[in-house]
């Protein structure tokens, strides 16, 4: 999908433009999930991404902005470069950077724009204070299909094969 406002092009799951902060369509539901009111959630987490740079290799990781611990949220694939200089937006580097945006926007996350340096994109994810709130969550509108829901077989151990 492409951004509508600059053009970016962005994951298909994106409901905001991470170059211009622009609003996406949402995505439209699949078989299965509940297209009824979604709840509002209580508050937001906000996290950034940023670099890290060790003496050979570099990694880009995304990290809580809330307080004053910057907790890691997840980090992405290690990378060539040694230089003191930020990397730069093209190879290997911008590869990684493209892995961890799926990662985020994959665990729920929302591209909010990018601030600062190339790579300095921000993303919230909803917090609930009930769980009941979480069921009609977007992310939480599928269920999964436990062991328990298998048919059982003959060949099964289940069965007693």
């Amino acid at each position: 999908m492409e951004c509508s406002n600059c053009g970016q092009a962005l994951p298909d799951a994106a409901r905001f433009c991470w170059r211009c902060g622009a609003p996406t369509s949402e995505p439209p539901l699949r078989a299965g999930e509940f297209s009824g009111q979604q709840a509002e959630p209580a508050r937001y987490e906000v996290c950034e991404i940023d670099y890290w740079r060790g003496y050979v290799k570099c990694d880009f990781y995304a990290r809580g902005i809330a307080d004053e611990s910057g907790y890691e949220v997840v980090r992405s694939p290690l990378f060539p470069w040694f230089r003191n200089t930020p990397p730069p937006r093209d190879g290997k580097a911008l590869a990684a950077h493209t892995a961890l945006v799926q990662r985020l926007t994959d665990t729920g996350w929302e591209p909010l724009g990018a601030r600062g340096p190339w790579y300095a994109h921000r993303f919230r994810r909803a917090i609930y204070d009930d769980l009941e709130d979480l069921a009609f969550t977007a992310h939480s509108r599928r269920r999964d299909v436990e062991p328990a829901d298998w048919p059982a077989s003959e060949a099964s151990p289940e069965a007693g094969a």
